[in-house]
């Protein structure tokens, strides 16, 4: 009996450590949403679309205010962010840091500098679209 209690016990200490790690994921998912630009460091694009768009998580960049890549897409598992795009280039990255209005992410296959980016004033909501970025369908 008291083996089967403590087999129980790792189980549930399991489980609730399983949903801790999804809901700190979920909550830097939501923290890497948005419209950023790039400050330093080795940027994919001058600006970045981090988005959800009923449950397909779509990524899009801006070149000189210009479309760059459109339509990828991106993962997150754990702290390891990667997108992939435009002719099945791949970017891999380790979040070092999701802030309200900074992103900093770093190489995960090569760490060199680090990529800085920034939420602009007017793209402050997570909610919000990107300059030229069709809105996402409403329910």
């Amino acid at each position: 009996m008291r083996t089967a209690k403590l087999v129980l016990c790792v189980m549930l200490g399991s489980l609730v450590a399983l949903c801790e790690a999804q809901a700190e994921e979920e909550a830097d998912a939501h923290g890497v949403l948005g419209y950023w630009l790039c400050d330093s460091g080795d940027c994919p694009d001058e600006a970045i679309e981090l988005a959800d768009n009923d449950g397909v998580r779509t990524y899009n960049s801006w070149l000189h205010d210009r479309p760059s890549a459109v339509d990828g897409r991106w993962t997150l598992n754990g702290a390891r962010l990667v997108i992939t795009c435009c002719e099945d280039i791949e970017y891999d990255y380790q979040l070092v840091e999701v802030g309200e209005d900074r992103l900093v992410l770093r190489d995960a296959d090569e760490p060199k500098e680090d990529i800085v980016l920034h939420r602009p004033p007017s793209a402050g909501r997570r909610d919000e679209v990107a300059p030229g970025a069709a809105p996402a369908a409403s329910p």
